[in-house]
């Protein structure tokens, strides 16, 4: 995310006395909320009332907020050791992860084919 957004998130979270978290969940909500109806309930209300027959999945998707602060390229890790590749996966198909290293954020999508961020404009 670019400085400039990322600290008018952080200015955001202040003046609202909550965490950029906070604000990162509100706007996966309103993502949500724009492609289909909710409601608050407790998981097993929901399970009951969803209609969805096991095993299909209740939820699919994910907002993942990470801490995940800033690395100093000097600090020694394990001798001998070096991380060459990293990944991770969920059964969901659509995976949204904010990073927040303490002063930006970086946002990653994982999206089951067709992901195409234009097929549903926000209004």
């Amino acid at each position: 995310m670019e400085a400039g957004l990322a600290g008018r998130v952080r200015a955001a979270a202040r003046a609202a006395g909550t965490s950029p978290a906070v604000l990162f969940h509100l706007g996966w909500a309103r993502v949500l909320a724009a492609l289909t109806d909710h409601e608050h309930a407790p998981l097993a209300v929901a399970q009951r009332a969803s209609g969805v027959a096991a095993p299909a999945p209740l939820f699919t998707s994910l907002l993942n907020y990470r801490h995940s602060p800033q690395r100093d390229s000097g600090r020694a890790g394990l001798d001998g050791i070096e991380v060459i590749h990293a990944s991770g996966a969920t059964n969901y198909p659509v995976t949204v992860s904010v990073d927040d290293d303490g002063t930006g954020f970086a946002l990653t999508a994982e999206v089951a084919a067709p992901g195409d961020p234009q097929q549903a404009p926000l209004s």
